[in-house]
C-alpha cells in the first residue's frame, strides 16, 4: 500500500471514529442511505427490537488492546511500512468499522423515533 493510499485510509477511519462515537453524524448517515450496505443495514435495524436498537446506538468505544491496534497500523500505514499482512488486517478493520458506525448511526436514528426507549 502506498503512503497515499496509506493516508486515505487513516484519514477514513478517523473519520469513522469520530462519526461513531458522535451525535453529530445524523447527516453523514443520511447521505449513504442510498448505497447498498445502507439499504442493507436499514432492512436489518427494521428487525431490531427497540432495546436491540438502542444496544447498538450505545455501543462503546474500542477497547484499548484493540485501539492500540489501529493507531500502530495507521501509524505504519502513514510511514509507508505496512508488511502484506498488516496491510490487509488494516483494510479488514476499516470495512468492519465501517459497518459498526453505519449500523450504529442508523440504530441511533431509530432509537430517537420511538416512544420512551
Amino acid at each position: 500500500m502506498g503512503i497515499c493510499n496509506a493516508y486515505v485510509h487513516w484519514l477514513h477511519w478517523k473519520r469513522v471514529l469520530a462519526c461513531l462515537f458522535s451525535s453529530r453524524c445524523t447527516s453523514i448517515m443520511r447521505q449513504s442511505v442510498d448505497t447498498i450496505l445502507g439499504k442493507f443495514v436499514d432492512h436489518l435495524i427494521r428487525g431490531f427490537t427497540p432495546e436491540v436498537a438502542k444496544h447498538f446506538a450505545e455501543l462503546p468505544k474500542p477497547n484499548p488492546e484493540f485501539q492500540a491496534r489501529l493507531d500502530e497500523l495507521a501509524e505504519k500505514a502513514n510511514e509507508g511500512t505496512l508488511s502484506p499482512e498488516e496491510a490487509k488486517e488494516y483494510d479488514k478493520y476499516v470495512e468492519y468499522m465501517d459497518f459498526i458506525a453505519l449500523v450504529r448511526l442508523k440504530a441511533r436514528l431509530r432509537v430517537s423515533t420511538l416512544p420512551n426507549v
